[in-house]
């Protein structure tokens, strides 16, 4: 068997392959797949007591302003291995600015998992799932909290996107990293 590079998905924006880097409540590790090597890498560890509220990765072949590709929070009930690619439907978008730049949080729930069928957009997320926004927004309000002292970290919070937006979102990604 021969290995194929992984792609944004064949259907992109309307579903994206993630590859997941760090499992939901996982601990205070922040990893990122290295460009050069393909490695997973431990990029840093937040120096917060709050972990990752969703299983976060990355879309391929995107770029965002900040200059690293998509982030992507993944809604699934068991977390998933590191390096696992996840065929995924975007549902919704967190707006940052993070030391400036955009940094927008993709949000998506698997194709394969039908639990999760009847969710096309953030608005149809249950009670639990109205909470989940609250505790994401908590999470990238504070998850550099413990820099701002000695480097002027700056996270802004700018609001949620529908899957409308989600999908816009990816779809300028993709255009900047073909540029």
């Amino acid at each position: 068997m021969q290995n194929q590079p992984i792609t944004a998905g064949s259907d992109a924006p309307n579903t994206v392959n993630i590859i997941i880097e760090i499992q939901r409540g996982g601990g205070k590790n922040k990893y990122e797949f290295n460009k050069n090597t393909g490695r997973l890498t431990l990029d840093r560890v937040n120096g917060t007591t709050a972990a990752y509220p969703a299983d976060y990765g990355y879309i391929p072949d995107t770029l965002c302003e900040d200059g690293d590709p998509l982030d992507a929070l993944l809604l699934i009930d068991e977390p998933v291995v590191h390096g696992a690619v996840v065929p995924s439907r975007p549902i919704g978008v967190l707006y940052m600015v993070d030391e400036g730049e955009g940094d927008e949080k993709l949000i998506c729930v698997p194709l394969n998992d039908i639990s999760k069928d009847h969710i096309k957009d953030l608005s149809n997320l249950s009670d639990q799932g109205r909470n989940f926004k609250k505790v994401v927004e908590h999470f990238y309000r504070h998850y550099k909290d413990w820099k701002n002292d000695w480097q002027g970290v700056n996270v802004e919070f700018k609001g949620w996107g529908g899957e409308q937006e989600a999908k816009k979102v990816v779809q300028d990604s993709i255009a900047r990293a073909k540029n």
